[in-house]
């Protein structure tokens, strides 16, 4: 199993074996963030706060702006560890 180390990689294996098309929920932890994804939604399982959009892959408005390697690099610039 490969591991993934930085949002480039999160986003690449998403698109590459279509998590963002499915209904089932897939989990992945990089940089000590946890990260679920359904329904082409991405969200970071916050520790306090609890799971929270990320970046819709379908395009809704309710991402919040950027793109998903962007939004994604955010949250690993915040909360997670080197």
């Amino acid at each position: 199993m490969t591991t993934i180390k930085t949002a480039k990689q999160l986003v690449n294996t998403i698109l590459a074996f279509n998590f963002d098309k499915t209904d089932e929920i897939s989990e992945w932890r990089v940089q000590g963030c946890r990260f679920s994804l359904s329904h082409g939604e991405i969200g970071h399982n916050h520790p306090t706060i609890g799971w929270y959009l990320v970046y819709d892959f379908n395009g809704s408005p309710r991402s919040q702006g950027g793109t998903a390697q962007e939004n994604i690099q955010w949250v690993l610039d915040e909360y997670g560890t080197k």
